[in-house]
């Protein structure tokens, strides 16, 4: 087994990490296999250019940035267009790790096809290359994160940058897929920390430009670097913890335009007992919005923050959204029609959001 990263210590909590990226799918349509060996049922799915591409900049960031005092950095396996059988015994061996302490910290990354049935299903590079049973080498993900209440790591997060859409033809094929981990009658299941951050709602589509780091995870590496910033540390560090993390990205989504009209979405579930303490940065970064009162002088309104830094908006109608780094600033407003000014001075902007009406 080759590892990304590799700086195992069974001795200590640490933080591993299980980083999926398929895109090469050979049985579906597009696929080097599909002119004589197609998928049963391909559900109208073919091959992907970003899932790849996401997941190496994800297990990068985390190689190159990812600081926890309480759980360094153990391992990262990244597996890029793995078959199930990979997948399976590359899960076995990370979840073994994660299951030496209770103060690691397990991450799981997906980024490639998925589809919702009654469970999560995402699939590996080999979905389809058993004709006869349909779902024979999809992953049921809904089952393996319940499996994974009996792992030691009390933090766990899932990160499942993919696809949520119930196509007809997946609900009508009757087949079950897979766990890679299931649970026991009376086996002791440990409280933990253990978010699900999905790159889509129920029924709809994850997005990504061709061949580049998709929506979801630029949004979330941008929040891990500094919007999703909770409190300053007694180093005077700044903390991101899961349930900042949550917060951040799901806000960082409703701000990406996926076409002229459309913004991403992007939806937390899974089940938190407690919030745990998860990287350290040394600026936070804040998500800002600056109006005014009443809202319909906007159009009519030249907006300016001076501070660590100097940004202006030309009026327009909507709210000015912009991104901070914290600090202290003067937040102002000129009125085209008369010259008056409102200014604001000295106001903290302090993560995770600044909003801020100017009045007139």
């Amino acid at each position: 087994m080759s590892l990304f990263v590799d700086r195992d210590d069974p001795d200590q909590p640490q933080t591993h990490a299980l980083v999926i990226g398929v895109g090469d799918y050979p049985h579906l349509r597009g696929g080097k296999l599909f002119a004589h060996m197609p998928a049963a049922n391909t559900l109208g799915l073919g091959q992907l250019t970003s899932s790849t591409v996401s997941a190496k900049a994800f297990a990068t960031w985390l190689a190159e940035e990812y600081t926890n005092p309480r759980a360094p950095l153990g391992t990262v396996d990244m597996l890029l267009s793995p078959t199930f059988a990979e997948v399976r015994a590359h899960f076995a061996a990370w979840d073994a790790r994660c299951d030496r302490h209770r103060d690691g910290v397990a991450m799981f990354y997906y980024c490639g096809h998925g589809i919702q049935k009654d469970v999560t299903l995402l699939l590996p590079s080999d979905f389809g290359a058993d004709p006869n049973i349909a779902f024979a080498e999809a992953i049921d993900f809904t089952t393996t994160w319940h499996g994974m209440a009996l792992t030691k790591a009390k933090t766990q997060l899932s990160f499942l940058d993919c696809c949520r859409e119930e196509p007809i033809e997946a609900l009508e094929v009757i087949g079950n897929p897979r766990e890679l981990k299931s649970g026991r009658r009376g086996a002791r299941l440990f409280d933990r920390d253990a978010p699900i951050l999905r790159a889509a709602s129920i029924g709809q589509r994850a997005h990504g430009p061709s061949g580049e780091t998709s929506f979801f995870t630029t949004e979330l590496i941008r929040c891990l670097r500094g919007f999703a910033a909770d409190r300053r540390t007694r180093n005077k560090r700044w903390t991101v913890t899961t349930a900042s993390l949550r917060t951040a990205v799901m806000h960082a989504m409703g701000r990406v335009l996926v076409n002229a009209t459309e913004r991403a979405t992007c939806t937390s579930d899974g089940l938190s007992n407690f919030t745990s303490d998860l990287h350290e940065i040394d600026r936070a970064n804040v998500f800002a919005s600056i109006g005014c009162l009443p809202p319909a002088r906007l159009p009519s309104v030249t907006l300016r923050v001076d501070g660590p830094e100097t940004h202006e908006r030309p009026p327009a109608p909507e709210p000015w959204e912009l991104e901070l780094s914290e600090g202290r600033y003067d937040v102002c407003g000129d009125l085209i029609e008369d010259g008056a000014r409102v200014r604001d001075s000295d106001v903290p902007v302090l993560p995770p959001y600044f909003c801020w009406d100017l009045e007139f």
